[in-house]
């Protein structure tokens, strides 16, 4: 497992993050949970890009395959 804190420093609306897999050292698919809101988010192929609001911050777990 990996964790990963992504954060939102932008003034204006929700933007997008993408985290790509190499990134992180890692290669093909891999699921990812969003510890926050306690939900799966599903399995994401190369890369993760959720939505933030301006400012906003989540907290991830990545699962490795």
């Amino acid at each position: 497992m990996i964790y990963v804190g992504l954060f939102n420093l932008g003034d204006a609306g929700p933007s997008e993050l993408a985290m790509t897999w190499n990134e992180l050292g890692l290669t093909g698919t891999h699921k990812v949970r969003d510890l926050w809101a306690r939900r799966d988010l599903g399995a994401f192929k190369e890369k993760f890009s959720p939505r933030l609001p301006g400012h906003g911050a989540g907290l991830y777990r990545v699962m490795i395959r």
